[in-house]
């Protein structure tokens, strides 16, 4: 049976062999001849549609998670190898210095000379404060002159100087004050009054007396914080006058600030 089959087998491949080389042939024998070919198959033609494989599994969807091992760290303890020298520290040598001393809160002096000449001086302040400080003085000075022996050349001449001062200290702020008078009395000598008869009047001669008053007050700021804003404000005035109506006023205003 077997035997059989191979040798139909070998049969049919023979002659489509054959059939292949012949047809081979002829087309190279003539070219321009055309091939004409009807093949009719007999029966009845059936038309059919294989079934669809479906697939019966639901597609799930799988999770995959990976386990992560902990991690842990781990120390050696090692002894350290640097050897520690420790060194005694020598005592230090503290230096007190000396209280300070103790402040005289007023004082007075006296002078007196020749030619009638005399000196006066009285001052008060407070001491140590905080809070603030004060000061205030009086001075006077005098004298005769001596230009002449028999005193015929009017030549005296006195000096006064009165003055107070005062600062107060705020939190933040300081302000302070000062007023001061000082009145200045001289006798002009060695002009002839027919060649300057403007130096010299009929009821005083050649005496002149120049006052000065002043007083002047200011007031700053002390800021720690550089973003804040320090300032100083300050405030003068001055008055010079004389004996033969001669005055002057002086204002001064200023400000500053960083």
């Amino acid at each position: 049976m077997i035997v059989n089959n191979i040798h139909t087998k070998f049969l049919v491949v023979l002659g489509a062999c054959f059939f292949f080389f012949s047809s081979m042939l002829l087309a190279q024998q003539d070219t321009e001849q055309d091939i004409d070919l009807n093949v009719v198959i007999q029966g009845n033609a059936e038309l059919f549609l294989n079934d669809a494989n479906k697939v019966s599994k639901v597609p799930k969807v799988i999770e995959s998670s990976v386990e992560l091992t902990p991690m842990v760290y781990s120390l050696i303890p090692r002894k350290p190898t640097q050897k520690i020298d420790l060194k005694p520290v020598p005592a230090a040598k503290v230096t007190i210095d000396k209280p300070l001393p103790k402040l005289f809160r007023a004082y007075a002096k006296g002078a007196v000379g020749t030619k009638f000449t005399g000196l006066g001086e009285l001052r008060f302040m407070d001491g140590y404060n905080r809070n603030g400080t004060f000061d205030s003085h009086i001075k006077y000075f005098t004298s005769d002159g001596f230009v002449s022996q028999a005193d015929s050349i009017a030549d005296s001449f006195s000096d006064l100087s009165i003055g107070l001062t005062g600062k107060r200290f705020l939190k933040k702020h300081s302000m302070g004050i000062a007023v001061d008078y000082d009145r200045e009395k001289i006798h002009y000598y060695g002009y002839d009054p027919d060649i300057f008869p403007e130096n010299f009047d009929a009821d005083d001669g050649n005496k002149r007396i120049y006052n000065t008053f002043s007083v002047g007050a200011n007031m700053r700021s002390y800021q720690r914080d550089t973003t804040k804003m320090n300032y100083r404000g300050t405030f003068d005035f001055k008055q010079f006058s004389d004996n033969v109506q001669g005055v002057e006023n002086n204002f001064i205003v200023g400000s500053k600030s960083k």
